[in-house]
């Protein structure tokens, strides 16, 4: 989930002081500049009236940002559709929703094994009790869903989720961190378990992942899904050359590191640890980045070892996709007129 702050019209929706803790990390900024753009926004309290949005409906916003978890659904939809039609061409909804009570492992175990047409139940449950046995290795980076004061407030399981956002006409195009959506990360080292979850609807694989993964939650606080929305007929984003990728909670020296002789990354996704597969090429890379080099001197850098553009393109593409699905990876971009980098 990468938002280009330096660049974007910014609207808060609902009051608040400060941006909430969570979306720093959703966004995956410095918290310095999460701030300043939390000061320089525009505004609009539509906790209670939605007629203190913006009344142009070219209003053109990059990036809205709900400072409230999700209400009720019906008033939820009513917020998002109208928020839908403030949004710029790229532009994207970031919301939280309070967690339902997700489906148990048990649960999971059993709809698994239901779409493995040829397995019995034990290859099934060996696979499973494999998943969760301890890493042989340190996890290099930790994933897990944020967390807010318990309030009371409306829950929404992932079906729920997915269905207000589908009648709100929109989509979900990122969840963070998506790996605790997304069941081909959490079973890359369990291929058998992955090709059960084949025929799962989207939701359902969301639902799956989020259930294999859910860590347990402090008495008092509960579990909140973080997803930027956008309009579901929105053209594809892309991101170009120029940005410059910035690595959190490790160093690109420790990250390569802690990859093991066959390109794998451990990783720990809520309760679950698993190894992420990397290109080869991706040990090199990682101690490159260092918050100043472009991700096209990555490219020039890498041309020097002999890798041509369409390598490193597809190397590049595929680190950055598990990275960023961790929450490991964010960009910045140069725009100031000093030619110092800003945060996004």
């Amino acid at each position: 989930m990468v938002v280009d702050v330096a660049r974007l019209r910014t609207l808060i929706v609902g009051a608040a002081a400060g941006p909430p803790s969570w979306v720093a990390d959703a966004v995956t900024l410095w918290r310095d500049d999460v701030i300043n753009v939390w000061e320089e926004a525009s505004r609009s309290d539509a906790g209670t009236c939605l007629d203190t949005l913006p009344i142009d409906d070219d209003a053109g916003f990059d990036l809205i940002l709900c400072a409230a978890p999700l209400d009720a659904p019906n008033g939820a939809q009513r917020l998002l559709e109208r928020l839908s039609g403030l949004l710029s061409v790229n532009g994207v909804i970031l919301a939280a929703a309070r967690v339902g009570e997700p489906a148990n492992e048990d649960a999971v175990l059993s709809g698994l094994f239901e779409k493995a047409p040829a397995a019995s139940k034990e290859d099934v449950a060996g696979c499973f009790a494999r998943l969760r046995e301890p890493p042989s290795r340190a996890a290099a980076v930790v994933a897990t869903p944020p967390v807010m004061p318990d309030d009371g407030g409306p829950r929404y399981t992932i079906p729920e989720l997915s269905a207000l956002v589908e009648a709100a006409g929109l989509t979900i195009d990122d969840p963070y961190p998506r790996a605790c959506y997304d069941i081909a990360l959490l079973l890359e080292s369990q291929p058998f378990l992955l090709d059960c979850a084949a025929n799962l609807s989207a939701s359902e694989r969301r639902a799956a992942a989020f259930a294999l993964c859910v860590p347990e939650v402090p008495p008092g606080e509960t579990l909140l899904h973080v997803v930027s929305l956008r309009p579901a007929s929105a053209p594809a984003r892309s991101y170009d050359a120029s940005a410059i990728p910035v690595l959190f909670g490790c160093t690109g020296i420790a990250l390569s590191m802690s990859m093991t002789d066959d390109h794998f990354l451990p990783v720990r996704i809520g309760a679950t640890a698993t190894m992420l597969p990397l290109p080869p090429q991706a040990r090199g890379i990682a101690p490159l980045i260092d918050g100043r080099r472009e991700i096209a001197d990555l490219a020039r850098m890498l041309a020097t070892r002999g890798v041509n553009q369409a390598q490193f393109d597809g190397v590049w593409g595929e680190m950055a996709a598990t990275l960023q699905a961790l929450g490991a990876l964010g960009f910045r971009s140069r725009v100031s007129s000093d030619g110092d980098p800003r945060t996004s």
